[in-house]
């Protein structure tokens, strides 16, 4: 599954570098049914895993955009954030504005993972 990770305080030239992979992508228009736009602070991991993992309706490609994935890790001093640092503390990263892309491998090349 291509991932494609972008992030910056330049919030103008990171929607250039989303639209230009969106454009890069999407020869024959299919990705207007096949584009979800996810907001960081309000999605969980798992949905994302799902959003991403879902095959393409009649198309090559699925995006799935995650706008501001990392700004509830940017948080304010205090009490509460130290809280939050203590029950997430591999995630930090990027500043916001994040976008993560992702497309699911073609059909036929997943893989069976069991634990």
């Amino acid at each position: 599954m291509p991932v494609f990770h972008y992030f910056g305080a330049d919030a103008l030239s990171l929607r250039e570098a989303c639209d230009a992979l969106r454009r890069d992508h999407d020869g024959d228009g299919a990705l207007a049914n096949n584009t979800l736009v996810l907001e960081g602070p309000r999605t969980t991991p798992d949905e994302v895993v799902a959003a991403a993992m879902t095959i393409p309706f009649m198309a090559e490609y699925r995006l799935v955009r995650v706008d501001d994935l990392c700004r509830p890790y940017n948080l304010p001093r205090g009490a509460a954030a130290a809280r939050r640092r203590r029950q997430r503390p591999s995630m930090t990263g990027p500043p916001a504005p994040t976008c993560w892309a992702a497309s699911p491998p073609a059909p036929g090349s997943y893989t069976h993972r069991t634990r």
